[in-house]
């Protein structure tokens, strides 16, 4: 991260043994480029004085910048023998170390000079670099904070700090950096670069687009660049020019890891398969021991349901680091699949994990009261539980609330606008509260979706009453007097969930597909309110679906149109879990390759003993999945 001529600015140390023309004469040759004179003039000094550490150190330095690490080191250690407390030429010797991967022995040598010369700017720099570059960003920013209360506009040392915090989570702070160094210098590549990125992080998405582009105009042969508007196109839903900007940065650099790692993700997106995969063997043979490609690797095979094989390339990533956020959270989902849920809850804690590459930051609340995961007592304290994730996660493990109010405690359960009127009577929930209101006092607090790891909630735990939530009697009546007369067995569908969803793109479906497959009934209902606009035109031909949109006000009044239905056919989202707990039969259309929730190989969910399962196969074909639903309606009916 330091400009090439780094020493060549932050060494020159003036002697006061030494004959000053002499010296002076030979820095100015040196920063002149003129590197052999320079090296004749110290030559000429060492031979008149062999013990001059200044001289010494300088041509040490010169020996560095040609390349001969050897050599530089053999003269920096001859001057700091002479001159122990040389603190200018101990940070040399630093970057000598820092340069041949010695990071330990290169902070000794930084932590030596500083603490002779606690002032040494290029010291500060330096080590604030060096612990940047080993992800020590607390550190790191310590070292740019102290520098820059001596040398306030030190571009560099500006631009790294904002680096730092923006890797510490403090994008507000790093900001501020990146935005006084482009006032100060407008056409700064890096800061632009790293502006870009962070912007992009705070979902500043348009202002993050100018950025990168203006960094790619200044420095149109950078693969960083193109790396990071790739990784914003494909976070806009644009991964075929993601594709595009990954290849630039491939032409650029054939063997760049970044880009092969997530040009192969921008292609398991657009669902090519064969692509994704070459993608990440092509990283694998640059660099077999990158913990982040393995964990690629195992995200591609989890996928495609290849539970076994997505096992061990997660386990392979996590042998090589054991911090990879990525590689514990997946491997925690193909566990949870598999139902081992004692190990699989356990690291379905890594889900928070700032290091993720979208962690569940729903899921990371600060508050002065502790996190509760199943540690400490309950018996007569308060616990705050809070809804994550979406309103499927919220109906599901709201059921947890009754088992942690039977360890003696108070429970606060807050959820989603949407879901309040329906779980008002919810149980063992004392006090329910709406996402945004004002928090009663607790003890403890603890995500939703980390009460089954705090509980040890096991396999056989999850066998559940048939139905946990109900349905407000006035909304029901309201609701029957609209549908009523009954004319059939009445079939209620949901096809398609939240666009934003991550596995969206295969567990909906369009409308007409279901439509024309299920053909045993008469009348079907839908109990979706959203209506996407590749279905819009089918609905408003549609001569048997009954649609209400805005009439479904929130999840009590589809709650109440959903108890009278004869039974529910769904994709995977909130309307299903609904369904589900309100006892009611659900057929639920699953992906190939589907959440973890489902498990695999089986057709009846120990979540809603009423659900059956159906599955599409390896091909992928809605068609065959349709069919067994339709016979299956068909069966109710005979």
């Amino acid at each position: 991260m330091k400009p090439k001529s780094q020493m060549q600015q932050n060494l020159y140390a003036a002697s006061q043994n030494t004959p000053v023309t002499s010296i002076e004469h030979a820095l100015s040759l040196q920063q002149a480029g003129k590197f052999e004179d320079a090296k004749k003039q110290y030559k000429k000094i060492l031979k008149r004085n062999p013990k001059d550490a200044d001289a010494l150190h300088f041509i040490g330095v010169l020996a560095f910048q040609a390349g001969k690490q050897s050599a530089a080191l053999d003269y920096l250690n001859k001057a700091l023998k002479i001159a122990p407390r040389y603190a200018e030429a101990l940070n040399s010797r630093a970057l000598i170390h820092e340069k041949t991967s010695k990071w330990k022995i290169a902070l000794e040598d930084y932590n030596s000079a500083l603490s002779i010369n606690p002032a040494l700017i290029d010291a500060l720099y330096n080590r604030g670099s060096l612990f940047l570059n080993r992800q020590k960003f607390k550190l790191a920013r310590d070292d740019f904070d102290n520098l820059l209360s001596k040398q306030p506009d030190h571009l560099n040392a500006r631009l790294h700090r904002g680096l730092a915090l923006k890797s510490m989570g403090d994008f507000s702070a790093a900001l501020i950096d990146f935005d006084y160094v482009i006032s100060k210098k407008p056409n700064t590549y890096s800061a632009l670069n790293n502006r870009g990125n962070l912007l992009s992080g705070m979902s500043k998405n348009q202002e993050a687009l100018e950025d990168l582009n203006c960094a790619i105009k200044l420095k149109p042969r950078s693969e960083d660049a193109y790396i990071s508007r790739g990784n914003l196109l494909q976070k806009l839903g644009n991964p075929e020019d993601a594709i595009k900007d990954f290849n630039k940065a491939l032409e650029i650099n054939p063997k760049s890891m970044k880009a092969l790692n997530n040009r192969g993700f921008a292609n398991l997106e657009l669902s090519r398969i064969d692509h994704a995969l070459a993608d990440f063997q092509s990283a694998l043979e640059i660099a077999p021991e990158i913990s982040e490609t393995w964990s690629n690797i195992g995200t591609l095979y989890k996928d495609i349901n290849l539970s076994q094989k997505a096992l061990e390339a997660y386990d392979n990533a996590i042998a090589l680091d054991a911090e990879n956020a990525e590689a514990q959270f997946g491997k925690s989902l193909i566990l949870l699949r598999k139902g081992d849920f004692k190990e699989g809850w356990r690291l379905y804690e890594w889900r928070k994990h700032p290091n993720r590459k979208k962690p569940a930051t729903s899921s990371i609340r600060q508050y002065a009261q502790p996190l509760w995961l199943g540690r400490e007592s309950l018996a007569g304290k308060t616990l705050f539980i809070y809804w994550e994730q979406g309103l499927g996660d919220t109906i599901q493990f709201s059921r947890l609330a009754k088992r942690v109010s039977n360890l003696g405690c108070k429970v606060i359960l807050e959820v989603q606008e949407p879901l309040t009127e329906l779980m008002k009577n919810i149980a063992g929930v004392d006090e329910l509260i709406q996402d945004g209101q004002a928090i009663p006092a607790f003890d403890f607090h603890c995500p939703l979706m980390s009460l089954p790891y705090a509980l040890g909630l096991q396999f056989d735990d999850i066998k559940t009453e048939v139905r946990y939530l109900d349905v407000d009697k006035t909304r029901l009546n309201k609701w029957r007097r609209k549908i009523d007369p009954k004319c059939g067995l009445r079939v209620g569908i949901a096809w398609s969930g939240n666009k934003s969803h991550s596995n969206d793109r295969n567990r909906s479906i369009r409308l007409a597909n279901i439509d024309k497959s299920l053909r045993a009934v008469s009348e079907l209902f839908s109990i979706q309110k959203e209506i996407r606009p590749e279905d819009a035109d089918y609905l408003a031909l549609s001569q048997r679906l009954h649609h209400f949109g805005d009439e479904l006000n929130n999840f009590a009044d589809t709650a109440a149109l959903v108890e009278l239905m004869d039974v529910v056919v769904s994709v995977d989202t909130s309307v299903a879990h609904l369904a589900g707990a309100l006892g009611k039969k659900v057929f639920l259309l699953l992906p190939y390759a589907p959440d973890f929730r489902w498990l695999e190989g089986i057709d009846k969910t120990p979540w809603y003993p009423k659900m059956t399962l159906f599955r599409q196969g390896s091909d992928r074909d809605w068609s065959r999945v349709f069919a067994d639903v339709d016979d299956a309606i068909a069966n109710l009916i005979n």
